[in-house]
């Protein structure tokens, strides 16, 4: 990953988008959680999100539009450590707790992260990891098969 790029997508900005997914879902498997990051840094995926109504967006209506998953295995493996590094983080504060593998929001720990104070672009990867978020229901396998991650 280039400089610029890091700047702009590190563990910060990207702990918020997984924050935001484990409010929504509660808990999940850390299988699912690494595809959050390629798909919400991924800036002509998170318009298609943000500027569209998804709330019953399917997995097949969504990697139907095949420019979403333009190089998304490449973007799957380079937005990998990051996950990594953010899924410690939040178990470093207590916020989550990892076991069988799955990361668990710890409730009485919670943080409100919704606060427009803190940009346009968080706004934004909050509004696309809350849609997101549905499309994570699926089966992990399938979700793997369909995104055409290859590990």
């Amino acid at each position: 990953m280039n400089n610029s790029n890091y700047t702009y997508n590190n563990e910060a900005i990207g702990l918020v988008a997984i924050y935001t997914i484990l409010k929504e879902e509660r808990k999940l498997n850390i299988a699912k959680l690494s595809l959050v990051l390629p798909i919400l840094f991924h800036e002509k995926t998170l318009s298609f999100l943000c500027e569209n109504e998804t709330e019953y967006l399917t997995l097949e209506g969504f990697v139907n539009q095949s420019y979403l998953l333009e190089n998304f295995n490449n973007r799957f493996l380079t937005f990998l450590p990051i996950t990594a590094n953010i899924v410690t983080i939040l178990s470093s504060a207590k916020l989550v707790k990892i076991q069988n593998n799955l990361i668990q929001l710890i409730p009485e720990n919670e943080i409100d992260i919704y606060n427009k104070e803190l940009g346009k672009r968080t706004s934004l990867l909050i509004l696309g990891a809350k849609k997101f978020a549905y499309l994570l229901k699926e089966d992990v396998v399938n979700l793997y098969s369909q995104l055409k991650v290859l590990i």
